[in-house]
């Protein structure tokens, strides 16, 4: 039989997309202590990005407004973002929930229920990525040798990996279905399209 693309995508009525309201509960937590949990989330990654951006664009430890721009080139800022905005989201459709029983996650269009999936989905295990290669190729060549060094490399490579185990291991999100694997495996080409093309264009990765 052939696959069910449209099911795979999720691209089906709110009826039956989520009917357990997986993505707004937990096994372990009630859904006001989830929400809290992911409201810090995300209150904490992008207090974060914003210090890093007013820390560097003013001047501090060599930085300049250049380091700004070219850090939207990096794999880790972009899946630092990605982190942010879903905890953003997550702690939303949670207070919903938690609030009235329904989350808003039901109440938006397919489409846009097709991306949130795809979203849980990059930042579960992007973040996972990035900080198996930082710490095992990267950081013997880059020493933390500031307080900012140390700040940012804790938040963004290995707070991310908490964040994104918290995600796997304590909500009762289900497991990413397989169509999954060709997005991020497209994603990640795109991605390195880019970083080819930055390389090539301004000299940095």
């Amino acid at each position: 039989m052939a696959p069910n693309w449209r099911n795979a995508l999720k691209l089906n009525s709110s009826d039956t997309w989520d009917p357990s309201h997986r993505f707004a509960t937990s096994w372990l937590l009630t859904p006001w202590v989830l929400f809290a949990v992911r409201a810090v989330f995300a209150l904490y990654a992008f207090t974060t990005l914003f210090f890093i951006i007013g820390w560097q664009a003013s001047g501090h430890d060599g930085f300049d407004i250049h380091d700004v721009r070219k850090s939207f080139s990096y794999f880790t800022i972009l899946c630092y973002w990605g982190q942010a905005i879903y905890f953003l989201l997550a702690s939303t459709h949670t207070f919903t929930y938690a609030h009235t029983t329904q989350p808003l996650l039901r109440r938006l269009p397919p489409f846009l229920r097709t991306l949130y999936t795809l979203l849980h989905t990059t930042v579960t295990v992007f973040p996972l990525l990035v900080t198996l290669i930082f710490w095992s190729i990267l950081y013997p060549t880059l020493p933390i040798t500031t307080p900012f060094a140390l700040y940012t490399n804790t938040s963004q490579h290995a707070l991310n990996a908490l964040f994104a185990l918290f995600e796997i291991a304590a909500t009762r999100a289900a497991p990413a279905p397989w169509i999954h694997l060709l997005w991020c495996a497209l994603l990640l080409a795109l991605y390195c399209g880019l970083a080819f093309a930055t390389e090539a264009v301004k000299g940095y990765y």
